[in-house]
């Protein structure tokens, strides 16, 4: 699957969380997208960017277009939780518990290499990978 080009409604299980965090600039999160926290600056990403020292931090409650503003010109509205993402190639293992991690901001994998660190395998179904994330 490659990043998303719009909002997506992404499926939940369970209770949430939320919190607002400072977006940097040039990025452009779609609602219902995975949130990465930049490694170094702590400002909200897109997901599946920013390397293997990037985390997924939540999923985005809101669209937040800062493609043309400076760091921290808004904020970002997001929610911890498990959600349901696409599987990368269809490379997940059935183990639950274990690291899985973004390869975009709707994508998961099982392998890490340059991308970073999703959260934990939940489980897998016929609707996807569903991952625990921001805890």
């Amino acid at each position: 699957m490659v990043a998303a080009i719009e909002p997506r409604m992404t499926a939940l299980k369970g209770e949430t969380m939320q919190r607002s965090l400072s977006v940097a600039a040039g990025q452009k999160i779609w609602l219902g997208t995975m949130v990465g926290r930049h490694p170094t600056t702590g400002l909200a990403i897109v997901g599946g960017t920013g390397g293997a020292n990037a985390k997924i931090i939540g999923r985005a409650l809101q669209n937040a277009d800062n493609t043309n503003g400076i760091d921290r010109a808004i904020t970002v509205l997001i929610e911890s939780g498990i959600y349901c993402f696409a599987n990368a190639n269809d490379d997940i293992p059935i183990i639950m518990d274990t690291n899985v991690y973004a390869a975009d901001d709707q994508t998961i994998a099982a392998t890490q290499g340059t991308k970073p660190l999703a959260g934990t395998l939940f489980e897998t179904d016929a609707e996807g990978v569903w991952v625990r994330i921001g805890y």
